[in-house]
């Protein structure tokens, strides 16, 4: 099996040190990196990841912009164009979170903002 030296990383729990040499090429320590399509944190909090699920979220509510505006498709369908698409993105690996209050009303607050500009209250 060959590493790639220069894509392998380390992550220890936080405040521990690691020391790890490939060929007497010591590995980079991170606190953080992405790992299919989600970010590893060396903390037990989840807020990197929550604030990227909601970011991509948001960016799949923006590019349904035009959708929204129209006033000639059901809200109903609207809803569940903005429930398939737009919540799947923002929801994705949510199992593994560890929600916080201040976490859970961000979550709340994204999703009455997608609900109101839906029933165009914004």
């Amino acid at each position: 099996m060959m590493i790639n030296i220069a894509k392998t990383k380390v992550m220890t729990p936080k405040d521990k040190n690691c020391t790890i040499k490939i060929q007497n090429i010591m590995l980079e320590q991170v606190t953080t990196f992405p790992y299919l399509g989600s970010i590893i944190s060396d903390d037990i909090l989840c807020k990197a990841e929550i604030r990227s699920r909601l970011n991509k979220g948001w960016m799949a509510r923006a590019s349904l912009n035009k959708i929204w505006k129209r006033h000639s498709i059901p809200v109903s369908t609207k809803v569940r164009l903005l429930k398939s698409l737009v919540w799947v993105a923002t929801t994705y690996g949510c199992e593994s979170w560890t929600i916080k209050k201040e976490d859970e009303q961000h979550i709340q607050a994204f999703e009455m903002k997608g609900l109101r500009q839906i029933m165009s209250f914004t």
